[in-house]
């Protein structure tokens, strides 16, 4: 937005993941509303506005226009010129409602569910290994591995 007319220049981006910053962040939801915090663009940053049609201080703003059917959030866990990884804890939830980070706050809560952590096990960019936790509800099971996990189950009582 203009702070000079308050003219307001909507723009829409595609996205598949939300990357978080998570150097001032605790939590999730922290490094969420930081993301939708407005940001004053000034001095060497101006925003080139066409209703004045000139460079002026302005506000801008990120917010998620449509819910995705599957959020992924990214934490940014590298420093940007260095490479080296920011391993400090982050918390989370099993449920998070993005209403609050929604171009349109108002409504109904907009409710994900946590079923997947991806981890980075290294110190650095350069070297390292992922691994994933995930949630498995057992109806999604071939009817054989069902059978096989009680099996098991029954075997180390």
């Amino acid at each position: 937005m203009c702070l000079s007319c308050k003219v307001v220049s909507d723009s829409y981006e595609a996205f598949l993941d939300i990357p978080l910053d998570i150097k001032a962040a605790s939590s999730v939801t922290a490094a969420l509303a930081d993301f939708v915090k407005p940001e004053q663009l000034d001095g060497d940053n101006c925003f080139k506005c066409s209703q004045c049609n000139k460079t002026v201080a302005a506000s801008k703003r990120f917010t998620i226009h449509r819910a995705p059917k599957v959020l992924t959030v990214c934490l940014k866990r590298f420093e940007d010129f260095t490479g080296g990884k920011i391993s400090k804890v982050v918390k989370y939830s099993n449920c998070l409602d993005l209403r609050p980070y929604m171009s349109r706050t108002d409504g109904e809560p907009l409710f994900y569910s946590l079923y997947a952590v991806l981890v980075h096990s290294g110190n650095s960019c350069h070297s390292g290994h992922y691994f994933c936790y995930t949630k498995v509800k057992s109806d999604f099971l071939p009817q054989k591995r069902k059978m096989c996990a009680e099996e098991d189950k029954l075997s180390r009582q």
